[in-house]
C-alpha cells in the first residue's frame, strides 16, 4: 500500500461516505458540497496502458485519511478527470497532494478549469492512451456541443459501466428546504436530464436523447454511474431510453 502523502493545505474535507466497491476496478465515493443539498460522486477507475497501471480519478473529492489509504490500495493515482468547468472544486488539492497526476478535461472547459489547476491536456489529446484495452475509454456526448464526455469502464467479464457527469442526474427527492430546492428547479426524482441541464447543457434535445440511446446499445451494458445521484444498475438499457423520450416532451 503507498504511504498517504501529506494534505496540502487546500484539502478541505466534507462530509462523505466509503470507497464503494461498484464493479471490477471500478470504485465511487459519494460526497457533499458546501450549503447544498446536492451529492457529489467520485469515481475510481483502474487503466493500465504502456505506462503501466494506475488509477484514473473522475470528479476528485477530498477524503479522509482512512478512505485515501484505502484508494491508494488499488493503485498510484495517474490521471485526473476533471469533467467541466464546475466540477473543478478540489481537483487543485488533489494536484498539489498528487503532483505527479496528469489533469485532462474537455477542450471546451480548459480555460475554465485553468483557472484553477494547471491542465495537461484536453480529452482529445489523450484519447489515444485510452480505450477498452487500457479498461477506461473516453466518449464524446452528442448534442452537448462538447462539454460533456462519458467515461467507459470496461471490466473483466466484458461489461461496460459508463460514468456521466451532468447529462443525467438520478438524485431522489430529499427532505428538508434543501430538497425542496432540489424539487422545485427540477434536479431530483429519480433519472432524468434536468431542467438546468436542458438550460447549460444541451445544445440539441434531439441529438443527446439519440446518444442516450445509442449508450443504450452498448454491449454488456451493465450499469450508469452518474456524477449527481444514485447507480443504476437494473434495467439500464430501459432507463436510457425513458430519459431519451423525457427530452422530447
Amino acid at each position: 500500500m503507498s504511504a498517504v502523502p501529506p494534505a496540502p493545505s487546500e484539502w478541505s474535507v466534507l462530509p462523505h461516505g466509503p470507497l464503494e466497491p461498484l464493479a471490477d476496478g471500478l470504485w465511487r465515493v459519494v460526497g457533499s458540497l458546501p450549503k447544498m443539498a446536492l451529492p457529489r460522486t467520485c469515481v475510481v477507475a483502474r487503466h493500465t496502458d504502456a505506462d503501466g497501471p494506475g488509477l484514473v480519478i473522475h470528479s476528485a473529492v477530498a477524503v479522509d485519511d482512512t478512505v485515501l489509504a484505502e484508494l491508494l490500495a488499488l493503485g498510484t493515482p495517474r490521471w485526473l478527470v476533471v469533467p467541466n468547468g464546475l466540477h473543478r472544486l478540489d481537483a487543485p488539492a488533489w494536484k498539489a497532494r498528487f503532483p505527479d497526476l496528469q489533469v485532462i478535461c474537455p477542450p471546451t472547459a480548459r480555460a475554465a478549469v485553468a483557472e484553477k489547476v494547471h491542465v495537461d491536456a484536453s480529452f482529445d489529446e489523450v484519447v489515444e492512451r485510452f480505450g477498452p484495452e487500457t479498461g477506461v475509454s473516453l466518449r464524446p456526448l452528442a448534442g452537448v456541443d462538447g462539454k460533456e464526455w462519458a467515461l467507459c469502464v470496461h471490466h473483466s467479464d466484458d461489461t461496460v459501466s459508463v460514468v456521466v457527469n451532468d447529462a443525467v442526474f438520478n438524485v431522489p427527492h430529499q427532505k428538508g428546504l434543501g430538497g425542496l430546492i432540489l424539487r422545485v428547479i427540477g434536479s431530483s426524482g429519480g433519472p432524468r436530464v434536468t431542467a438546468i441541464a436542458r438550460r447549460l447543457l444541451v445544445g440539441s434535445a434531439a441529438e443527446l436523447a439519440q446518444d442516450l440511446r445509442a449508450l443504450a446499445e452498448l454491449p454488456g451494458l451493465a450499469r450508469l454511474v452518474p456524477a449527481h445521484g444514485e447507480v443504476i444498475d437494473t434495467d439500464v438499457s430501459h432507463v436510457l431510453r425513458a430519459v431519451a423520450d423525457r427530452l422530447h416532451r
